[in-house]
C-alpha cells in the first residue's frame, strides 16, 4: 500500500515588492482624496466670499436709499470704501449715471446707481438701483 503525503505549504508573509506596491497604491488614493477635499474647501471659500459680497452690496444699496430719502434725491455718498472681514478685504464702489429715455418716466429726473463689491480686483457682487426724483 502506497501512502501519498500532501505537499507541505510554507506560510510566508508579503514580499518587499508587494508591500511597496500597496503603499504606493494607498499613497496615490490618499493624494486623490486630499486633492478633492482641498478643491471642496476652495469652492466653499469662494461661495462664502460671494455671499458676503452680496450682503455688503445690499447693505450699501440700502444706505444709498436712506441717504436719498434724507437728502430728497439731491446727493448721496459716492466714495468707495473697504470692509475687512477676517483676512479678506471687500472693496465697495458706487457709480451714478443720469438716465433719460425709456427707462425714466417722462418729465422726471432719473439716476442709475450701481453698488459693486470686489475682492482682489474681481467683482463678486453688484446691485443696481434706479432712482427717480418725483
Amino acid at each position: 500500500m502506497l501512502h501519498h503525503s500532501a505537499p507541505v505549504i510554507a506560510m510566508r508573509g508579503f514580499t518587499l515588492a508587494e508591500l511597496i506596491a500597496v503603499f504606493l497604491l494607498t499613497s496615490i488614493l490618499a493624494a486623490g482624496v486630499t486633492h478633492l477635499f482641498s478643491e471642496a474647501i476652495k469652492s466653499i471659500n469662494i461661495s462664502e466670499q460671494r455671499v458676503v459680497a452680496t450682503q455688503l452690496a445690499q447693505q450699501r444699496a440700502e444706505q444709498v436709499m436712506a441717504e436719498r430719502r434724507d437728502e430728497r434725491y439731491a446727493t448721496f455718498a459716492l466714495s468707495p470704501d473697504d470692509v475687512i472681514l477676517g483676512t479678506t478685504t471687500y472693496n465697495r464702489t458706487i457709480t451714478s449715471t443720469p438716465l433719460t429715455g425709456g427707462a425714466c418716466p417722462s418729465g422726471m429726473s432719473c439716476k442709475q446707481v450701481e453698488v459693486a463689491v470686489a475682492v482682489s480686483g474681481t467683482t463678486e457682487a453688484a446691485v443696481t438701483l434706479l432712482l427717480v426724483d418725483y
